[in-house]
């Protein structure tokens, strides 16, 4: 008796749907003065992450505006704010697929699927966005992105002809030069290093390139001229190592870069290698003059009980306060750091957006040789 009951019950709730459904079809009006006023609350909803009658106001939106595109991405929104990836990706895809004039399904499954690093599906929509709005900055240059990461540089060469930026030339040089990596082919290295003059790992691997071609006289002038646009200590080790008389390419390298500690910083560190102290504590100083960081400091301080004071007239300097510093490659774009100058940032793909940083801060440096500064 009581299962007879149940399917009754359950067959008279199916009808009442059906005849409900068959006559709110033939009655209602619908109404599109309701239908945005449930658009804003549903906005508002995820605006303030109440999501409450979000879900009732799309639906009520939807009835009386009809299935238009911005409800189907609010709706994909909507999912995604509450963590349902699948049924977002779903709704933004079928969205993407009947949807052609402002490409809003292809853009947000572009966003999904960069987020979850699935390269090659945010490489189609894309791909979709730029066909729509071929002027989309943003997304051509992920576009350029993600072509170089899955090496297909004839396409980043492609999409970057419509790129804007104050960066374009630094751009096409990272794809040169990641072609390179792969291709191994010195004209691409070239290249990059015409685009790139003043990043230290492509004027350093296109100098490893010309000395494997006995074109070290040329090697010399790129590094010169790299040292020159960013005075770096990589840079100068690869310069003095190019010829025997070490000391006398470091000391060119000061007439390059007069205004800058790294020369003076590698000089000294090189003669403290041959153990000529004096000398070495005489160009630490020089670098402790034009930046007082703290790290020189700590060298001038270890050298120190190295020289035999009545040997030596040392000079005197004050190491009382020096600067705390950092030196850091930054992603401009979302700040992440790095020890090396990287192409293509990690974290949110932008290019050519590395920069070299010295986060300083004053700071008191405890030590035991204190003097009058020079």
């Amino acid at each position: 008796m009581l299962s007879i009951l149940s399917v009754l019950i359950y067959i008279t709730t199916y009808i009442y749907k059906i005849l409900k459904k068959l006559i709110d079809t033939i009655i209602f009006r619908p109404d599109t003065q309701k239908g945005l006023e449930q658009l804003q609350i549903a906005f508002s909803g995820m605006l303030t992450k109440d999501f409450t009658n979000v879900g009732k106001a799309l639906k009520k939106a939807k009835r009386n505006l009809g299935d238009i595109p911005i409800i189907s991405w609010l709706e994909g929104q909507f999912n995604l704010m509450k963590g349902n990836i699948f049924n977002a990706k779903a709704i933004f895809f079928k969205l993407s697929s009947i949807e052609k004039q402002t490409a809003l399904g292809a853009y947000s499954l572009s966003q999904i699927n960069m987020n979850n690093g699935n390269i090659q599906e945010s490489l189609e929509s894309l791909k979709t966005v730029i066909n729509v709005h071929p002027k989309a900055n943003i997304q051509i240059k992920n576009l350029v992105a993600l072509s170089i990461k899955t090496k297909k540089f004839d396409d980043a060469l492609h999409y970057i002809k419509n790129i804007k930026s104050k960066k374009r030339k630094q751009i096409e040089g990272i794809i040169y030069y990641e072609k390179w990596k792969i291709t191994d082919n010195s004209s691409e290295l070239k290249k990059a290093y015409n685009l790139l003059p003043n990043i230290p790992d492509v004027a350093i691997s296109y100098c490893n390139k010309l000395i494997n071609s006995n074109e070290t006289k040329k090697a010399k002038k790129i590094l010169e001229q790299s040292f020159k646009l960013f005075p770096n200590i990589d840079v100068f080790n690869k310069y003095i190592s190019l010829y025997d008389n070490k000391l006398e390419l470091a000391e060119r390298l000061i007439n390059v870069a007069p205004n800058s500690w790294v020369p003076y910083y590698g000089i000294a560190k090189l003669l403290k290698d041959e153990t000529t102290y004096n000398q070495s504590l005489h160009y630490l100083i020089k670098a402790y003059q034009l930046n007082s960081y703290d790290f020189i400091a700590k060298e001038i301080q270890n050298l120190l009980p190295l020289i035999k004071k009545d040997e030596s007239n040392i000079p005197e300097i004050d190491l009382s306060k020096t600067i705390s510093v950092k030196l850091k490659w930054i992603c401009n774009e979302c700040s992440k750091e790095s020890n090396n100058w990287i192409s293509i940032c990690p974290k949110c793909l932008a290019l050519a957006s590395y920069e070299f940083t010295e986060i300083t801060e004053e700071s008191l440096l405890p030590v035991d040789f204190i003097q009058t500064p020079l």
